[in-house]
């Protein structure tokens, strides 16, 4: 029996789109900051909802899609170990971390700055009322009730708090500036930050049109190179094969998607022999993410392979992909 409990994994934004619009989507549709957002994309492998059942993952997914990120549903631990997918640009990360330097410097200085007001005007209370008492007991007409040497005693106190007074004044002030010049440096390295971030966009500007142009570039030897990698007991070898064939798969025509079919489908059966599981489930998954259309020609040589690993546990999540083949195949 199929696992009840699946996942939804981030794969990719919709082409064309702004990621940084689909991030406030994201964040606007789920009530959330967009912080939340972003620390989720920091992640690896960006997981949006887990332990839901097929049919509310479905709905999830196409939320999702609609928002402008493309998911895959997966199943659930301990049966699902899908790829972890590669690792995003990190300058919008090193963005952040800047930004949050600056929040923390600016907090600082406010507060140190509300300190020294605090600090200052205590002091200067205590002085006044000292010197008031002190002028009260030396009154004229009023019996002094200290001698010389405690009055002066006294003075000397209060001078030597004061001149403490102004030390620390001049300690804070010298770490107010200190912290100023930190924020200068802080916004400088930020200027610089967001001009390399200028120059990212530009670049995936660039990579964005030639993508347009993808489609009529795939290298149909490294890509038939890379789904024979995908079978391979190398767990490395395979993983990065997998990665560039799922990043060529909406690029390839119907007679491309039917030969990575037949490859596999001729190869599936000699993989069970060696009993290469992995092999087997990337083989299932790639083919999964193909048309119904190129699917349905094979549908027979499918079931008749799949129909091997019914009712076995060790190949439910081959067969919850398998599942997924069927149904394409229904619904073409």
């Amino acid at each position: 029996m199929p696992p009840k409990s699946y996942r939804i994994i981030f794969n990719k934004f919709v082409k064309n789109t702004d990621e940084n619009e689909v991030k406030q989507k994201l964040a606007e549709s789920f009530n959330t900051e967009l912080q939340v957002i972003e620390q989720l994309f920091a992640t690896r492998p960006v997981i949006f909802k887990k332990y839901l059942d097929y049919e509310a993952a479905r709905r999830y997914k196409q939320k999702l899609e609609h928002l402008g990120v493309i998911c895959l549903i997966d199943i659930d631990a301990p049966y699902a170990h899908s790829p972890v997918l590669p690792t995003q640009p990190i300058i919008e990360h090193k963005q952040h971390h800047t930004l949050s330097i600056i929040s923390i410097i600016l907090t600082i200085t406010v507060a140190l700055f509300f300190g020294y007001l605090i600090f200052y005007q205590n002091i200067g209370q205590v002085t006044e009322t000292k010197v008031n008492k002190f002028t009260e007991e030396i009154r004229p007409d009023v019996t002094p009730t200290l001698t010389t040497n405690q009055l002066q005693i006294q003075l000397e106190a209060i001078k030597q708090q004061q001149k403490i007074t102004q030390q620390n004044n001049s300690k804070l002030i010298t770490k107010i500036q200190l912290l100023q010049t930190k924020l200068e440096v802080a916004q400088t390295q930020q200027q610089q930050t967001e001009k390399l971030l200028a120059d990212y966009r530009k670049k995936i500007e660039i990579i964005d049109d030639e993508n347009c142009q993808h489609q009529l570039n795939v290298d149909e030897k490294f890509f038939f190179k890379s789904v024979e990698q995908t079978i391979s007991k190398n767990r490395e070898i395979r993983f990065q094969a997998f990665t560039t064939v799922m990043h060529n798969l909406d690029y390839i025509d119907i007679m491309l998607q039917q030969q990575v079919i037949a490859f596999y489908l001729k190869h599936l059966t000699r993989l069970l022999q060696q009993k290469n599981e992995n092999g087997i489930y990337y083989a299932t998954f790639i083919m999964s993410e193909l048309t119904g259309k190129s699917l349905k020609v094979y549908q027979a040589e499918l079931e008749k392979f799949y129909t091997q690993l019914e009712n076995k546990r060790r190949w439910e999540k081959t067969l919850y992909r398998y599942c997924k083949i069927k149904r394409k195949i229904a619904t073409t």
